[in-house]
């Protein structure tokens, strides 16, 4: 059965499935059920999920599972039929080796898959197998492919002098059903819901020879279908009729997990050696090492990677904390990747990384012959399909585009992506202040949004300030990230009046220059008291009045301890910085004064910020604490932002 599989599908393989012990006992309910399905429907497991989070493994371990090679799924399938069974395992990939292909696929679906369930029997390639049926797929329908190679399986198991089997189990894993369905889009002119109504016919023959079978070949024939892959433009794989889709997605892997998987390939899968707990608690303990864990995003795939490449140049050790702290991390991240960019995808690295790092939504519309898609949600829903991006559900129509930073590492975007993330482990006030200010400038760029940019957009999640919340802004040409030449308030006894030009310089630049400050997002010269980040932005006018500018101005607080952030201290910074700050206050100018922080709240400051009353004694007052951050932060910035035991929380 592992011979179906292409080496790369199996990497890592040998080592225990982290994070998927839900997932193992709904495939075994869905076996189990499967033998006397409820209303005659059999149960399809749909399997999805970003590239690299484990999908194919999953799938792997469904047909390991129903085939007796791991686990007691074939025999508690057995024990409730009451026989002996009979597995037949078949992997078909629709991506590699098993792709659409023009000159192969004909209009019937039963035939398409009959001539790869064909090719997988005999080990051939598709396009052989064709040729050899003299290039036609007449004859090769997916009922009449299937009785031939359960004939075949049961005529082995009698040479073989195996008892005769009471139940045939027809375990079948389709992987990367996506790929298909986009080739059906593209070169067949199907809409979306046709194109996956087209693959849904795949289904439905395999179904009906399951029904049948037991004329055919004598045997009963139960079915457990395993269908992998991501969903095209988020539109899930349901199914009706007589195959009812139960979705499921891979174990999503936190910290802890993480570091248990590198774990075990440092120490080769060994659950009983006895430097595994060593390594386990080096790498816990260790912040580089959990920074390159989050950078992975929490991938199995790329947890993988990162771990046999330190594992290349890790010498012998009997201690699992010196082979932690021998690890060159810059070295080991180098070729881990989610996947290559595509050609085509190229122009829209910027975009993309933009689009994740701000975690601006994208409404997402079905594609089709209908209605043309624009060029940044078709890129969005490509750069999804190939797996270099990962796309999570907002609500509404609407998608979050995640990249782990390992990718946008390979992308070069050093214009978008602070300079620090990519070399320092530890974070300090400096490090928070420069990543919130390219989330912001990020937020802040035309074109990325499908929907208007509101005053509450900007810090999402955020406490306080309900007034100005719905306060529509004005995004106009593109923004960038500058680092102020003198200071904004020199003490906390300064008033600066309002100046809309500063002198200013790009933060990956040396030259200073004028700059308007509805230009791009500032960060304050260092020694500026109360301000950390500061970006004025145009308001739509209202009731025919003028629009105006609000002012923002951010301060953030960081802390690598679990120290907490209380009432007062949010108190003292506002009367602070608002009394600084008057002379920017008018009758069309408005200010908002971000209190931005990784501490949790004390349990006064929890109490007195989930008060109402609170902020509305301290107008344009917006709160982000540890709580918050998530809404705010991509993940793979939450992970160097926060403290060890508030890591396990924000990637749970």
């Amino acid at each position: 059965m592992r011979k179906q599989y292409a080496r790369h599908q199996l990497d890592g393989a040998e080592l225990k499935l982290r994070g998927s012990d839900g997932v193992i006992s709904v495939i075994q309910e869905c076996a189990l059920d499967n033998l006397a399905p409820a209303g005659g429907k059999s149960n399809v497991l749909v399997v999805s999920g970003p590239s690299g989070s484990g999908k194919t493994r999953v799938g792997f371990e469904a047909l390991c599972r129903s085939n007796g090679l791991a686990g007691d799924l074939l025999q508690a399938i057995a024990a409730k039929a009451g026989c002996t069974v009979l597995t037949i395992p078949l992997f078909i990939d629709f991506n590699n080796g098993y792709a659409f292909d023009r000159s192969v696929d004909e209009d019937s679906m039963d035939k398409n898959l009959g001539v790869r369930l064909a090719a997988r029997a005999l080990s051939e390639l598709v396009g052989r197998v064709k040729d050899a049926n003299g290039r036609s797929l007449d004859g090769l329908y997916t009922a009449d492919v299937l009785t031939a190679i359960a004939k075949a399986a049961l005529r082995q198991a009698s040479e073989a002098g195996a008892s005769p089997p009471g139940v045939i189990l027809l375990a079948l894993h389709l992987d990367e059903y996506q790929t298909y369905v986009q080739n059906l889009m593209k070169e067949r002119n199907h809409s979306l819901d046709t194109a996956v109504l087209r693959f849904k016919e795949m289904m439905s023959a395999v179904n009906n020879w399951v029904s049948s079978a037991e004329g055919a070949v004598g045997v009963k024939v139960v079915f457990l279908p395993v269908v992998t892959g991501t969903p095209v433009a988020g539109l899930p794989f349901v199914l009706t009729d007589k195959l009812r889709a139960v979705l499921i997605s891979p174990g999503r892997l936190v910290l802890k997990t993480s570091a248990e998987l590198f774990a075990d390939v440092l120490t080769a899968g060994a659950e009983r050696s006895p430097l595994r707990p060593s390594v386990l608690e080096a790498l816990l303990v260790s912040a580089e090492a959990r920074n390159a864990l989050g950078d992975t995003d929490f991938l199995p795939r790329h947890v993988v990677y990162l771990a046999r490449e330190a594992l290349k140049v890790l010498p012998a050790s009997a201690d699992g904390a010196a082979m932690v702290a021998a690890i060159d991390w810059a070295v080991a991240m180098g070729p881990v990747v989610m996947s290559t960019m595509r050609r085509e995808l190229v122009p829209f690295a910027d975009t993309l990384a933009l689009l994740a790092l701000s975690q601006a939504p994208v409404h997402l519309f079905v594609p089709g012959p209908s209605r043309a898609t624009p060029d940044l949600e078709r890129a969005v829903i490509d750069a999804d399909v190939a797996g270099v991006i990962k796309l999570e559900a907002a609500g509404d129509g609407r998608y979050v585009v995640r990249v782990p930073l390992v990718q946008l590492r390979r992308w070069g975007l050093s214009s978008i992506l602070p300079a620090r993330l990519l070399f320092h482990t530890i974070c300090t006030w400096q490090e928070v202040e420069v990543m919130v200010g390219y989330c912001l400038t990020a937020m802040l760029q035309p074109g990325l949004r499908s929907k208007r940019l509101f005053i509450q957009d900007l810090f999402p999640g955020a406490l306080g300030c309900d007034e100005l919340r719905p306060r529509e802004l004005i995004l106009e040409e593109p923004r960038s990230l500058y680092v102020e030449q003198t200071q904004f308030i020199a003490s906390s006894s300064s008033v600066p009046p309002k100046q809309m030009v500063v002198l200013a310089r790009k933060e990956f630049e040396a030259m200073h220059d004028e700059v308007l400050l509805t230009d791009g997002v500032f960060l304050t010269c260092p020694g500026t008291a109360a301000v950390d980040i500061r970006c004025s932005l145009r308001m739509m006018p209202r009731s025919g009045n003028i629009g105006g500018v609000l002012h923002v101005f951010v301060q953030t607080k960081h802390s690598g301890t679990s120290s907490r952030v209380s009432e007062v201290a949010v108190d003292t910074w506002y009367k602070a910085v608002t009394r600084a700050t008057k002379e920017w206050r008018s009758d069309q100018d408005q200010v908002l004064f971000v209190y931005f922080t990784n501490k949790p709240p004390t349990d006064d400051g929890f109490s007195a910020l989930s008060c109402s009353e609170f902020f509305k004694s301290r107008p344009g007052l917006l709160v982000v604490t540890h709580d918050q951050l998530s809404g705010v932060l991509p993940s793979f910035l939450l992970t160097r932002l926060v403290t060890p035991a508030q890591q396990e929380r924000f990637v749970a």
